[in-house]
């Protein structure tokens, strides 16, 4: 991602960026959330991402040398998980986006 790409994407333009740059991780956090799911365990995005973290199921590191799971796009990773899995919107809440106030 560029500088003026950061400064003209939207956040969630980033995060959808993100995502199809890790497609791997992004399925790992999905399989998370459905056995999380399959315990009928309602659950944050966060707590999902923490757990990844220290698990086995870690992706390796980026060419950067960061987490490939990104704080910053939690909340899309989740919403992003619910549209590909609807029965996940039981177990993973979110908050409404501002924009969605308007």
């Amino acid at each position: 991602m560029t500088q003026l790409e950061l400064f003209t994407l939207t956040h969630e333009q980033r995060a959808d960026q993100w995502i199809a740059a890790n497609p791997v991780a992004f399925s790992i956090f999905c399989r998370r959330a459905l056995y999380y799911h399959s315990l009928d365990r309602v659950i944050g995005a966060k707590k999902i991402i923490e757990d990844l973290r220290w698990s086995e199921e870690q992706p390796e590191n980026d060419q950067s040398g960061q987490f490939k799971y990104n704080n910053n796009y939690t909340a899309t990773l989740a919403r992003r998980a619910i549209e590909r899995y609807p029965e996940l919107k039981t177990i993973l809440k979110t908050r409404r986006r501002r924009k969605e106030n308007i």
